[in-house]
Order: C-alpha cells, then structure tokens, then sequence
C-alpha cells in the first residue's frame, strides 16, 4: 500500500504564510496515524529556512489506520540537531507526559532536595519538555518559567498544570543556545533535566544557563550519563543515537565537572546514579531499521559485555542499565 501524502508548507520567508502543495511518496512504518488526519512535522529546507509541513495522509482505494515514519521525512541531511529534536519530540510528546523516566518521584523528590528551593525563588527550567521537573518545584517556590525547542511537548506540559491546577509556572519555546536577553541574572535556580544530551553546542547552552542565574544561584543539572569506561561510553553513545537521531552526546561524571568549572561555576554535589529500563525505553517510537540494530547490537555482546551494560532477561522482557548524573553548580 502506497501513501500520497498532501504537504501544505509554511515558511519563514519573504512572504510570510506562503504556501505550496506537493505529492510525495512515503515508505510507511512505525508511527500510527488514522486517514484524512493531520499532523505537524518540522524540518530544514535546502536553503536553510526553517519550515512547518502539515501533512495529510489519505488512501483513495482504503480508509483506516495507516503508519508512516514521520522522522524519515523530517530528517534531512541539512536538519540541525535542534530541528531534528523539534521533529522528534513533537511526534512523541505523548510519550513524555507518562515516562516512567521523567516522572520517576525518586529523582524528582531528590532533586528538589539538592536545590532546597525557598518561597521566594524564581526557577528557570530548561529543556522542560512536559513539564515534570517544572511542575515538581512549583508548590516550592514564587515562579517558574520553562522553555523547551517543541510546542508539542509544551501542550503537554500545560495541559498536566491544568490537571494539577498549578498557577505559578509558565511554558514558552525557547532555544538554550539564545536565551532571551530579558532573562538575565533573573533566576535564583536553573534546572534542565534529560536535556542537556540534546544540545549541539554544550559550551554556549551553559554560557546562556549561567547568563541567567543571579549572584548566588544554582545551575542543577539531571542528565543521561555513563561511567568512566570506554566501551560503555561508546556503546551507549550508538544506542542512543538509534534511539534518537536529535542525541548528541553524554557526558561522563568527569567531562561534566570540567564543562562547569569552565563555565566559572563551583561545583558542589555530584551524583552518580543507574536505572535498569526495558528495551523499550529504547525502541518506542523508533524506525524499524533502528530497532533491527539496537537489537543486533544487543544479540552480538559478549557474556562479559553483558554484564558490563547490566542486560538481563525479567519476566520474558530485556532490561539493561541506563546511567545518569546529578550535579549542582553555584554562580559566583
């Protein structure tokens, strides 16, 4: 079965809300999308201008549920990490909102107990996605601002505040690397959690994190980590690539304290810690022929690799360990 697929393009160009429509072609698997639907992708043209396509998928001959891959047609060659993460993470918003990973209470409950937030803060949280960390230090403190690269995401987020009826915290788009001016020495803490591994370029997101701290504040970073081994880190680096074609990179324990101290911040707690999660954690929402070598990759360790990446058969289903770090950092 064939998909023609309607694409109504919008660009930021010289002529704002210009539109065109074309007909391609789609090879169809992974994510589910039910006929004469539409859904919102991302991506770079070939001349570099950003774009939204708005698709609709129809089937002239056949009604129903049809899949197609949305991050193939969102991932050019010329898509920046930051486009790529936009793509990927507005076609799995949902996913986010119910992550065992991102709305672990553990992590959550220690993380505020790292920051120790006061009544009076104003919390900047970066990479917010759905607004789980946001929204865990909102009854603590006076404001909190979230930003994230993805509407979609942000819905979310708004919609779980709704739910809660929390007040206090706000959800706009925002890129780390350009920080809006008006932000500066505004916050008493910044947090970004399970983001930082997105971020093209580490070095300026931490000048612009550390731009918006006050004298005194908190940088308190919760991030996808591996330990100080060589073929863990590498390992891991291909997973997560499959994974997530947005992933740049993360960073051992070691790499972090130098990363902050470089941005003239002192450290002050560094936490190491491991979470055993299914393979689907790697796999939901992932092209076949990601998931086929995720699996191949996973099939070919040897016994002693096994251990090393903690892989483990519970109850008919394959787990394996997923490392991470906790750190703080003060502003002078």
């Amino acid at each position: 079965m064939v998909l023609r697929i309607i694409i109504t393009l919008e660009t930021k160009s010289k002529q704002p809300g210009a539109a065109f429509r074309t007909t391609v072609l789609a090879n169809p698997f992974v994510s589910f999308m039910t006929a004469a639907s539409y859904r919102r992708i991302h991506c770079m043209q070939a001349d570099g201008q950003f774009c939204t396509h708005e698709i609709r998928l129809y089937n002239a001959a056949h009604s129903g549920t049809f899949p197609i891959d949305m991050e193939a047609i969102a991932m050019t060659e010329t898509a920046s990490y930051e486009e790529r993460a936009r793509a990927i993470f507005a076609d799995r918003a949902d996913l986010y909102t119910t992550s065992a990973a991102h709305t672990d209470e553990q992590v959550l409950g220690r993380l505020i107990e790292i920051a120790n937030p006061q009544p009076n803060w104003r919390v900047l949280d970066i990479g917010t996605g759905t607004g789980h960390t946001a929204l865990a230090l909102a009854p603590h403190v006076r404001e909190v601002v979230g930003l994230d690269l993805t509407e979609e995401m942000l819905i979310e987020a708004r919609k779980l505040a709704g739910e809660r009826r929390i007040t206090n915290v706000t959800f706009q788009v925002a890129d780390v690397h350009h920080l809006p001016n008006e932000l500066e020495d505004s916050f008493d803490l910044v947090t970004c959690r399970r983001a930082a591994h997105h971020f093209s370029d580490i070095h300026r997101a931490l000048s612009e994190m550390v731009r918006t701290l006050r004298s005194g504040g908190m940088l308190l970073i919760d991030d996808r980590s591996v330990p100080e081994d060589d073929w863990i880190d590498d390992t891991m680096h291909r997973l997560d690539c499959l994974h997530d074609e947005s992933h740049v990179r993360q960073y051992r324990a070691s790499c972090w304290i130098e990363l902050l101290e470089n941005a003239a911040l002192t450290v002050e707690i560094v936490e190491p810690y491991t979470k055993q999660r299914p393979l689907s954690s790697l796999t939901a929402r992932v092209s076949a022929d990601h998931v086929a070598e995720i699996h191949t990759i996973l099939d070919h360790l040897s016994a002693q690799q096994k251990e090393q990446l903690g892989v483990e058969n519970i109850d008919g289903e394959r787990r394996s360990t997923h490392w991470y770090l906790m750190i703080s950092a003060r502003k002078a």
